[in-house]
């Protein structure tokens, strides 16, 4: 079974990201960041972008993240696959990457709900500050050379979304289970805004484009891709208590990610052909 799912779609689909994308299909259940096709397990799933390989052979996850512009389609094959792909008992996840035409053409889109401050609220709703801008531009290149080229930042001032009481708590002592001496007065007060827990974002800013190179009977297609993830740890709830007072010492972690790959198509006639890629 092949199910498609074509950029026209993808635009007008309100969630983001390719696993949200692919839990929208019959047979797909999402649940804690994993996904499961046709009662498969955990794991189960082959990641595939623009025919390399996409699939963190540690935790056999999805480990190469596809601007949702940048997404011509997705295809979620299951059951039984062709002898061009495996590595899955449940189903394959191919998303291909958009190409260039003969015109160029730029596009802009920015969705945010962080119209209000930390601990206020707008609309009756609290603001989790949540930017995410997306530029992609394409067109064609001397010698008939298409390209595209997508830019994406994400901001997330609060990655835990949860309700929260606010509080305040000033005079606070230490007891017997701390390092300190008991009654020893902490720096100063405790307090949480509604809805928000401190220092506890998340950054993400991406790359990706494509190359197409047409000779006669060969097309040669680059794809590339990299991005970058910050955020600090230990800040999520209930830790953020237990950091309060130390934030200058809380790690931050930052993840760097690319993938590169390269396919040549050699058409041999109007029936035949061979393709050769490489991918890091």
């Amino acid at each position: 079974t092949v199910r498609m799912t074509t950029q026209e779609t993808i635009r007008n689909i309100p969630v983001r990201g390719l696993q949200n994308i692919l839990a929208l299909e019959a047979g797909v259940v999402q649940q804690g960041g994993n996904l499961y096709v046709r009662g498969g397990r955990s794991g189960e799933v082959a990641y595939f972008v623009d025919g390399a390989t996409a699939t963190n052979p540690l935790f056999n996850t999805q480990s190469v993240g596809i601007i949702q512009e940048a997404l011509e389609e997705i295809q979620l094959q299951s059951g039984g696959y062709t002898a061009e792909f495996g590595g899955a008992n449940s189903g394959i996840a191919r998303a291909t990457v958009r190409t260039g035409g003969n015109e160029f053409k730029a596009t802009l889109d920015y969705q945010t709900d962080d119209f209000a401050a930390p601990g206020n609220q707008f609309l009756s709703t609290s603001s989790f500050g949540y930017r995410n801008a997306v530029l992609t531009v394409s067109g064609p290149l001397p010698y008939d050379v298409k390209f595209f080229l997508a830019g994406q930042h994400n901001f997330l001032r609060n990655r835990q979304a949860m309700w929260l009481e606010p509080f305040k708590f000033e005079n606070l002592v230490t007891d017997e289970l701390g390092a300190r001496p008991v009654g020893t007065p902490l720096p100063g007060p405790v307090e949480l805004k509604r809805n928000h827990l401190y220092n506890n974002w998340q950054e993400e800013n991406s790359l990706q484009g494509t190359i197409l190179v047409p000779f006669d009977r060969i097309k040669l297609r680059f794809t590339g891709n990299y991005s970058t993830n910050e955020l600090p740890l230990a800040n999520d709830w209930p830790n953020t208590l237990a950091n309060y007072f130390r934030q200058d010492r809380t790690l931050r972690q930052t993840t760097d990610s690319y993938f590169a790959g390269l396919r040549a198509t050699h058409v041999l006639g109007s029936h035949t052909f061979y393709e050769i890629g490489i991918s890091y």
